[in-house]
């Protein structure tokens, strides 16, 4: 179902076709889009498949969440409490940025989370490792 403003939101489970045509009065014939589009259930659980995670500073790490159903169209919403020390995009990639210990949260509609600890360590020099 669509709202005034053009929103799409699916009245129950399944697959549709979306059918947008462009009418054009200068050419020959109407301009039709279509598109497949997918409305799964909601999710009721999400879990992280780490719950703890050390890295080096420049380093990256993605986080992978669990959603139940695995039906479900949702995703989990990922949030650093604090992106100076490690930053986390939408799709999970964390980047370690300086030393020090965060928490990623990855939240669903319903309210549900999982955290991940992500400790940032300073980077170890492997040449002089192997000198040592």
């Amino acid at each position: 179902m669509f709202s005034k403003s053009g929103k799409l939101s699916a009245l129950k489970v399944g697959e549709a076709t979306v059918t947008v045509t462009l009418k054009d009065k200068t050419a020959k014939e109407d301009t039709v889009f279509k598109c497949n589009v997918y409305g799964g259930p909601p999710a009721i659980s999400i879990r992280l498949t780490l719950s703890e995670v050390t890295l080096e500073v420049g380093k990256r790490k993605t986080l992978q969440a669990i959603l139940k159903p695995n039906t479900t169209a949702e995703t989990g919403i990922f949030t650093s409490l604090d992106p100076d020390i490690a930053a986390v995009s939408a799709s999970g990639k964390v980047l370690a940025k300086k030393t020090g210990k965060t928490h990623i949260i990855s939240k669903i509609a319903n309210g549900k989370y999982d955290i991940c600890t992500i400790n940032v360590v300073e980077a170890t020099d492997k040449a002089a490792e192997k000198n040592e």
